[in-house]
């Protein structure tokens, strides 16, 4: 008989959904928030990459016992660093440019609603902003 393979799975769990969106490119835009009120959007690829796409923790929730540190403007982060961390809110790496920058940084009150155009351009409605 064969032997058995161990395979190391790494657990990635969606929070309270809010609201789902595709984009015309077929990745999906989840809306979530955690048991500490922090809102934020993740983005599922064509291929299944998940990568944190827009919000920021709230000051008071950064309490993160990770080994890693993950409450900078625009840490370096990979899969790697944070297979054990519970806290984390992506999944792979980010980037380095100004857009992503901005709505990593994005300090949602209550997301109600997520909406993409056929352009491809994600709409968030924020209910605790008035903009």
């Amino acid at each position: 008989m064969g032997k058995k393979r161990k395979r190391s799975l790494k657990k990635l769990y969606l929070r309270s959904v809010l609201a789902l969106a595709f984009n015309p490119n077929g990745d999906l835009y989840i809306a979530e928030s955690d048991t500490r009120n922090t809102y934020y959007v993740r983005l599922i690829d064509t291929a299944g990459k998940i990568t944190h796409f827009a919000g920021k923790l709230q000051p008071k929730d950064r309490k993160c016992q990770c080994s890693v540190n993950t409450t900078t403007a625009n840490p370096i982060r990979n899969s790697r660093d944070l297979q054990d961390c519970p806290c984390a809110l992506i999944a792979d790496d980010t980037t380095n440019n100004a857009e992503t920058l901005l709505s990593s940084n994005a300090l949602f009150q209550s997301i109600s609603a997520i909406s993409v155009s056929p352009g491809g351009v994600l709409y968030i409605a924020d209910q605790g902003n008035n903009f």
